[in-house]
Formats: structure tokens, C-alpha cells, sequence
């Protein structure tokens, strides 16, 4: 699958599914690898050049039991509205676009890039 490397470590900070991996953009727009992309939920959500607005239009596209995924790329995801995880047997991940990385005087977490993060008002 050329997403591999073409995406960097996307797929490698998530384990290994048996089903489908969706992805959730943090916005409306957002970027991968200095490229711009827009989100939405009528998108298919297989691939992070097309990925889905909502955290919930990703579980629903799930299947029960048959190890689908839901990764919520890097970036703040705001959730206005209640999200109904009702499909069984489903993972939900967020990426790091950065590595952590202890500073020098092993005082605190040094964040190399912008994290996974949600939200809700």
C-alpha cells in the first residue's frame, strides 16, 4: 500500500487492524506533508487525503466485530454534539504528528509536533 511512506508514520502509530481504517481531519481543512485537503463526511474516509469531518460519521462507517479503526489524525477536534459509540468491537486513535521527547534536565515532556486532542464546549 503506497499510504505507507508516502504518509510518514501515520499508519506506524497505530497497531495493526483486521478491518478498515477511517480518518477523522480535525477541521474542515487541513494539511498533510505541505499539502491541503478538505474534509467531510460525504468523503470515504479510507485514506488521510480523504478523511471524514466527524468522530461519529467514522463510527458509523465502522462494522461490528470485524476490527475496524477510527483515527482522528493530528490536531484539536472540537465535539459539539454527542457522540454515539454503538457499534461494537471498534479502536479509536488519535496520531501525533510529533515524537515526545524528555528535555535535557529530564524536568517535563518536550513536544516535538502537535498532538491528537479533543474537545467538546
Amino acid at each position: 500500500m503506497s499510504l505507507l511512506t508516502k504518509y510518514g508514520t501515520i499508519y506506524g502509530q497505530m497497531p495493526q487492524v483486521t478491518g478498515r481504517v477511517f480518518f477523522v481531519a480535525p477541521a474542515a481543512s487541513y494539511t498533510i506533508a505541505g499539502r491541503t485537503y478538505s474534509a467531510s463526511d460525504n468523503n470515504g474516509g479510507l485514506a488521510p487525503t480523504e478523511a471524514l469531518l466527524t468522530i461519529q460519521r467514522g463510527i458509523d462507517l465502522c462494522t461490528a466485530n470485524v476490527g475496524d479503526a477510527v483515527m482522528l489524525l493530528g490536531g484539536t477536534h472540537t465535539v459539539t454534539a454527542t457522540i454515539n459509540v454503538n457499534v461494537a468491537g471498534i479502536a479509536l486513535w488519535g496520531v501525533a504528528s510529533g515524537q515526545g521527547l524528555w528535555n535535557r534536565n529530564g524536568d517535563g515532556l518536550v513536544s516535538a509536533g502537535s498532538r491528537t486532542v479533543v474537545t467538546s464546549p
